[in-house]
Parts: structure tokens; C-alpha cells; sequence
């Protein structure tokens, strides 16, 4: 099972890169970080983006950050007792994310019908920072889905059934509209994407 989630993964990852490369000059790549929220927010929108099941864990507070390292400054969400949903004011061409895992990671994407456009697993069954990842795991490992068109509507993100099991950083994704000039993160996100295709529940402190 491990090995066919990598081949998924890689696979679909690539094309999601290839979409997001060829996406139209008018489009935009955007990135959502989580600094702006206090330590057990739960965050249900961010511009043009609807979320569902989604409470921030900031470092130094409820966040084990030596398991769970977020990818860049000090907050990420966790999946609050049930998969986090996202759906989209509209169409995207790709979404991408980093995440930390304890027990297999899946995302799913879906169109405005509610129709599976596809699915990428993770790598691992776990890829904690503190040793406990299986081997040759990574933390923060990047999943992206695309497509050639804006046709995502919605993206399903599941680890365990009951939640608390995956925290996602710097979620990004391609707009049809733009929406501001694509940031150097963004780009960095896309490149080091293209570099990885070549080749315990969450603890809370206290």
C-alpha cells in the first residue's frame, strides 16, 4: 500500500505541477499562511476559500512542534476531529501543501458537481520530525493536485477518521482570476515541488 500511495503521489504530483506551469498569464498563485490566528482558532474562511474542520496550533503553545514542525513560521492547522475541507468561491487550477502525519495522509479533489477528479496519497503512513516517521520519511512533505483547467471546486483532506492527525502549512493554490502578483514563496513552493518528484496522534503540550 505504501508503495502504491508513493507511485499515486508522484505521479499526480507531477501532473499537478505541469498544470500549475501551464496555467494562463492571468492567473494567480497564492498562499495562505496561518500567523494572523491565536492558538486555537478555528479557521472556517480565508479569501475566496471556505473551510471546514480546521483549529490552528501555534509553536511554543498547544503545537508539539518537534514532531510537527511548521514549514515556515509558527502556526498550522490540524484537522480538528474530522478531514478539513476546502471549497473554493471558484474553479482553481491546483492546490498544494505541506504536511506533517501520523497515520497516512489522503487529499481528494472534486468539481463543481461534486465529481472525484482524482486523488494523491502520501508517501508515508507517518513522517513525524522526532524520530517516529517511518524511515526515510521526511516532515513537511509537499501534496499538490492539478489540473489543466480551473475545474477543483473542492479538496477533501484526510488522515485518521477521528481527526487531530495531520497539520498543513503554507496551503497554496492557482487562481483563474488574478488576484495579486504570485509571491517569491509561492514560486519557491513550485520549484521545490519539482525538485521532490525527482527523486502517535498528534500530542498536545500540558
Amino acid at each position: 500500500m505504501k508503495e502504491r500511495g508513493l507511485a499515486w503521489s508522484t505521479l499526480l504530483a507531477a501532473g499537478s505541477l505541469c498544470a500549475a506551469l501551464s496555467a494562463p498569464a492571468h492567473s494567480a498563485i497564492i498562499t495562505y499562511n496561518f500567523e494572523a490566528y491565536d492558538d486555537g482558532a478555528v479557521v472556517t474562511t480565508l479569501p475566496g476559500v471556505s473551510l471546514s474542520n480546521a483549529m490552528v496550533l501555534r509553536s511554543g503553545m498547544s503545537l508539539n512542534e518537534i514532531g510537527f514542525p511548521p514549514k515556515s513560521g509558527a502556526a498550522v492547522i490540524i484537522d480538528d476531529g474530522a478531514p478539513i475541507a476546502l471549497s473554493f468561491a471558484s474553479g482553481v487550477y491546483s492546490v498544494a501543501g505541506y504536511f506533517n502525519y501520523t497515520s497516512g495522509l489522503r487529499l481528494d479533489a472534486y468539481d463543481s458537481a461534486d465529481q472525484l477528479l482524482g486523488t494523491v496519497f502520501s508517501s508515508y503512513l507517518a513522517n513525524l520530525a522526532d524520530g517516529s516517521g517511518d524511515p526515510g520519511s521526511l516532515p513537511n512533505e509537499l501534496l499538490s493536485f492539478g489540473t489543466g483547467s480551473p475545474l477543483i471546486a473542492k479538496v477533501v483532506l484526510s488522515g485518521d477518521p477521528a481527526g487531530y492527525s495531520f497539520t498543513l502549512d503554507d496551503l497554496t493554490i492557482v487562481t483563474a482570476d488574478r488576484q495579486g502578483v504570485p509571491e517569491p514563496g509561492s514560486w519557491a513552493l513550485l520549484a521545490l515541488g519539482a525538485a521532490c518528484l525527482v527523486g502517535s496522534r498528534l500530542r498536545w503540550r500540558g
